[in-house]
């Protein structure tokens, strides 16, 4: 089992573990110039105008928290999330999954979904909704789709541009319209770092291929249906960051199907350890290549903190580097239209419970060095600690970064 797999796979078992986030989002936006985003004349299915229904500019926003917070805590993100109003938001970030939706075959429950939206903030936020098909190697369709005896196999093994699954797909689509059309929802994206599959499976390889190949068949089967009933609606694939660095071509393809070029953006290397500030640019550059001519929303962006006491930092973190990636990050949204938004994961550090999740299950699985590792990354990646709401001086950062792309 490759490392990559067990670090994401086992992140997505804590997090589905709490079922959704209490504070769905904290979002920071700003109005800059417009950017130049008309697609390519042969995208005639596509929207007009990508992003259509973001406001002018570029927008930052924070992911709050996937748990109760203690009171305190609680308290002192929500006065947070009221600087940050001021300051210029104008997005937020949901968090749903199909078979969350989906329960029982035919059988809808849109209580997450309903409840996400009701907590944005601002509550009027243009929204980026995550709708989970796949989370890096783990299928969050509904049961009767997924192979009881093997998690990462669809039933039947189906490929996921199946017509079955295709068809199934539709229906939550009507499903969830009612949910949605009351809403400024400016992307919705269909899956969530399924590029992982490749770091188990060449690229190069017929599995490889056909699993991408699969993927893009789905992601342009989701943006036709969701245009013919929102239009406006922009429609993408979340992938990661070091899938491009690494130069994996064949996910052009999801990219040639999505509206938006949807990726996750980390601080850290392949071994965790967290690169310099300087790498921040040359890597949205790699981003803003693969994107083409598409908008690019970071729909994670993250870097910890480290301990942030005398004990040594198992990544090289520190409070002022996490500071430093955010400012470059929002240095670079400055001088380029098409960074569209970016949203912080995550806004709180992750409690000792929730972290204990994943870090268990990884000493469990053999890797008691990479589940240490993975503990100092979820305990210190947020703006604000847990234990008591106190913030990181990249909280200071990411007000500044709002002020400055409002221009302000």
């Amino acid at each position: 089992m490759e490392r990559m797999f067990v670090f994401a796979t086992i992140s997505l078992v804590a997090v589905m573990a709490c079922g959704n986030p209490p504070q769905v989002a904290v979002d920071a936006a700003s109005s800059g110039d417009a950017e130049a985003d008309a697609r390519p004349a042969e995208a005639d299915a596509r929207p007009a105008e990508s992003l259509s229904q973001l406001p002018l500019g570029n927008h930052l926003g924070m992911q709050a928290s996937y748990e109760l917070l203690p009171t305190g805590t609680a308290a002192a993100l929500a006065a947070r999330q009221q600087e940050a109003v001021a300051a210029g938001m104008k997005v937020a970030r949901v968090h749903v999954s199909w078979g969350e939706l989906e329960p029982t075959a035919g059988q809808f429950d849109l209580s997450s979904l309903t409840d996400g939206l009701s907590q944005t903030v601002p509550a009027d936020a243009a929204v980026l909704l995550l709708l989970e098909t796949i989370d890096s190697e783990s299928f969050q369709l509904p049961r009767d789709l997924i192979d009881p005896e093997r998690p990462y196999r669809l039933a039947q093994d189906r490929r996921f541009d199946d017509p079955v699954v295709l068809a199934r797909f539709d229906a939550l689509i009507e499903a969830v319209l009612p949910v949605l059309a009351g809403r400024r929802v400016f992307a919705i994206a269909v899956g969530n770092e399924p590029d992982n599959f490749l770091d188990d499976v060449a690229p190069s390889s017929e599995e490889g291929r056909a699993w991408v190949a699969a993927l893009a068949g789905f992601t342009m089967h989701a943006r036709d249906r969701f245009h013919a009933r929102l239009p406006g609606v922009a429609v993408g694939m979340t992938l990661r960051q070091k899938s491009i660095e690494r130069g994996i071509d064949t996910l052009g393809s999801i990219l040639e199907a999505s509206d938006v070029a949807i990726f996750n953006y980390y601080c850290q290397d392949e071994a965790s350890q967290i690169e310099d500030a300087a790498r921040v640019g040359p890597h949205l550059d790699q981003l803003l290549a693969a994107a083409g001519e598409l908008p690019v929303v970071l729909q994670e962006l993250g870097c910890p903190a480290g301990p942030g006491d005398s004990s040594p930092s198992l990544l090289a973190a520190t409070e002022a580097k996490q500071a430093a990636y955010l400012a470059a990050v929002a240095s670079r949204m400055r001088s380029e239209p098409r960074l569209r938004a970016a949203f912080w994961f995550t806004g709180v550090d992750w409690s000792p419970a929730l972290t204990a999740i994943t870090t268990d299950a990884l000493r469990d699985a053999g890797y008691p060095e990479l589940a240490a590792q993975f503990e100092e990354s979820l305990r210190s990646c947020g703006l604000l600690r847990y234990e008591d709401g106190s913030i990181r001086p990249s909280w200071s950062e990411l007000v500044a970064a709002i002020g400055s792309l409002r221009g302000s």
